[in-house]
């Protein structure tokens, strides 16, 4: 869930730098305006990161656990058993 929020948010910040850089968006879409150039690029290079950051935190970087143990006798390995 958080990963998709965190695409939603990354490219509602990319379309806002997009509307800020492009100047025909800018003037096609008249609320943009109001808020003038400096709150828009602030507000969308913080959405993007904020967006980019929780895509990287809720992905799958989490380490598996190991379904395999190690039977020891002394010091050999002899085999291994399931968890």
């Amino acid at each position: 869930m958080k990963k998709i929020l965190g695409y939603i948010l990354a490219v509602a910040g990319l379309v806002g730098v997009a509307a800020w850089a492009v100047k025909p968006i800018r003037q096609a879409i008249p609320e943009i305006g109001q808020f003038g150039e400096m709150p828009l690029i602030a507000v969308s290079i913080a959405l993007a990161v904020i967006g980019i950051f929780m895509v990287v935190r809720s992905g799958s970087f989490r380490k598996q656990k190991s379904s395999e143990v190690p039977i020891y006798q002394g010091k050999n390995v002899v085999g291994y058993r399931r968890d």
